[in-house]
C-alpha cells in the first residue's frame, strides 16, 4: 500500500522518473513500533531511508506515546502484546516497564510546573498583587 502511495506522489530527483520506487521496511532495525524503511529507484538505484517516528532522548516517540496510552488505560506489558499482536503491529518496546514511562512523567511534570508558575505570575500580575 506505501508502495503505490509513494509511487503516485513522488518523482525521483536524481533520473527525474515517476512510477520507479520500491519501498521496504527494514525490519531489522525496528525499535519497538518505530521502524526503519527506504525508498530505492529501480532506474538509477539512488536510495532514501528514514525512521518512522521521531527521535527523543528515551528512544523513539510512538513507543512513549504507546506506553504512556497503555499505563493511562491501565493495562500492562503482556496485554499491550496481546493488543499488537491482534492489531498486526510489531511487538512493543523491549523497555515497557518503567525506563520510558519514567523519562515522559518527567518531562511532563516539568512542562506543567512551568505552565503553572505562568500563569499564577500572570495572575499576580493582573491583580496586582506583585509590583513590576
Amino acid at each position: 500500500m506505501l508502495n503505490d502511495i509513494f509511487n503516485n506522489i513522488a518523482k525521483c530527483r536524481y533520473c527525474d522518473r515517476s512510477f520507479c520506487f520500491d519501498v521496504t521496511e527494514n525490519k531489522s532495525s525496528r525499535k519497538g513500533l518505530a521502524s526503519s524503511i527506504s525508498a530505492t529507484c529501480k532506474y538509477c538505484g539512488s536510495s532514501h531511508g528514514s525512521m518512522t517516528s521521531n527521535s527523543v532522548p528515551a528512544g523513539y516517540e510512538v513507543n512513549l506515546r504507546f506506553v504512556y496510552g497503555m499505563r493511562c488505560i491501565g493495562i500492562g506489558k503482556s496485554a499491550a502484546q496481546t493488543f499488537c499482536a491482534l492489531m498486526n503491529l510489531p511487538p512493543p518496546p523491549a523497555k515497557f516497564e518503567k525506563d520510558c514511562i519514567r523519562q515522559f512523567l518527567m518531562r511532563w511534570k516539568l512542562l506543567h510546573h512551568v505552565q503553572w508558575l505562568a500563569a499564577l505570575m500572570k495572575l499576580l500580575l493582573q491583580t496586582k498583587t506583585i509590583r513590576t
